[in-house]
């Protein structure tokens, strides 16, 4: 009776129904969707195929099936509006990416998340981000050159921990953003260099010379610029996305941080500020810094930073809030040039790395109370239940007073000696 049984059990089991039974490539699948204003709808939807296999090979470098420009009142219904002209089914549960563009963000995408985080079609780690102008031209520009799909692109792009230009990026960390009592999001930004698209039109013809990008306000301060020059380092610049300079094919950028308050946006970030930003929240990866030596602004020194330990913060319910934050680095000499003499007296360096970092942080805090009036960096998670339920954070951050300590530890490894 047992031996009956269980070849009926494994009949059963490798079964399908055929009512859901569908073959891969009877699908079409969504790398990323661009959300903008639309003209005769109140939204237009672009939508990023991935590429499909060809013969069971690979496709070509960044080679994608097809980029739907459509407008519709939601998703679902431009969804049901390419069944009209695309013979295979849409799926986007594999979605990457969703991109919106800053005019949508102006005016508030609070209702766009919840709808998003409610449908099954989409993943919790879906990457959202604001583009500047776009998203449609954003993604219509975007050109791959070392990944063999968009898919992988996106992927390889946003999971990059050498990389301490983004905030909290997922679809579901935006949404319990809201839903928190600060109710503020900072997620990547994105823009097309303008110039690069010149550059590679004229590629047989000498580059001209003018600024790159356009200078936004509240992103860079007088006399930052979005290109090197010798006398500069990390600490004069804030650049942003759009403003990079590259001798790249791909004129798709993202750069700096958009800060959303109650899912509108309010504030534009540079490398600068989102560095400072992750110095306090603990999200800084291992960086590069290039500083000016204390001697001599035309000599440079490069150092490898990375967290010690976690920032320390404390704040006091006081009337004004009194935020104390103590933040450990440690860091190795990558390039010293003519400064080899902070190799052998190391405090020096640390005093004057320190005071650097800690002038940013203070200025970015000042910005984020006395300007914008938004807890960009969370610090109201420090505050007890008990605190919070007796304590009108939101009216009262704007006059906080801020105490910011930064210590930097730099490693030496012995001297370079010549073998007779």
């Amino acid at each position: 009776m047992r031996k009956a049984i269980l070849p009926l059990i494994i009949i059963l089991l490798l079964s399908g129904c055929k009512y859901s039974a569908s073959e891969p490539d009877d699908k079409s699948y969504v790398t990323a969707i661009g959300i903008d204003r639309g003209e005769e709808y109140s939204l237009r939807f672009t939508f990023l195929f991935a590429s499909p296999s060809k013969d069971g090979e690979k496709t070509q470098s960044g080679e994608k099936d097809e980029t739907i420009v459509i407008e519709a009142p939601s998703i679902y219904s431009a969804i049901e509006e390419m069944k009209a002209f695309k013979s295979k089914e849409i799926r986007l549960t594999h979605t990457q990416t969703i991109i919106f563009s800053e005019e949508l963000a102006k005016e508030g995408i609070e209702e766009y998340i919840y709808s998003l985080v409610r449908s099954d079609n989409f993943r919790p780690n879906t990457f959202v981000c604001i583009a500047d102008k776009s998203s449609m031209e954003f993604l219509e520009q975007i050109k791959p050159t070392q990944t063999i799909t968009l898919e992988k692109y996106f992927e390889q792009l946003f999971n990059n921990q050498n990389s301490g230009n983004y905030g909290e990026m997922y679809l579901y960390d935006t949404y319990f953003d809201l839903l928190s009592a600060n109710g503020t999001s900072v997620l990547p930004f994105c823009s097309v260099n303008e110039e690069q698209i010149e550059l590679s039109s004229q590629s047989d013809e000498e580059p001209s010379e003018g600024e790159t990008g356009e200078e936004r306000e509240g992103s860079t301060e007088s006399g930052d610029s979005g290109k090197f020059s010798e006398d500069t380092d990390d600490f004069a610049i804030n650049l942003i996305a759009g403003g990079t300079v590259q001798g790249s094919e791909n004129p798709a950028e993202i750069q700096g941080a958009a800060v959303l308050e109650s899912g509108k946006f309010v504030a534009l970030l540079g490398k600068r500020e989102q560095i400072a930003l992750q110095l306090v929240t603990d999200g800084l990866p291992d960086t590069y810094l290039t500083i000016v030596s204390p001697e001599s602004n035309e000599d440079m020194i490069t150092v490898r930073l990375s967290r010690q330990k976690n920032t320390k913060i404390t704040v006091e319910a006081t009337e004004n809030p009194k935020i104390s934050i103590d933040i450990f680095l440690e860091g190795d000499f990558a390039s010293v040039g003519k400064n080899s003499y902070y190799i052998d007296n190391t405090h020096e360096f640390e005093d004057y790395l320190a005071e650097k970092i800690k002038d940013e942080v203070e200025k970015l805090l000042e910005k984020s109370a006395k300007e914008l009036g938004c807890d960009i960096c969370s610090l109201s998670e420090y505050l007890t239940v008990g605190e919070w339920e007796d304590y009108n954070w939101k009216e009262k951050y704007p006059n906080a007073e801020f105490n910011v300590n930064v210590n930097v530890t730099m490693r030496t490894h012995g001297e370079l000696s010549r073998q007779s």
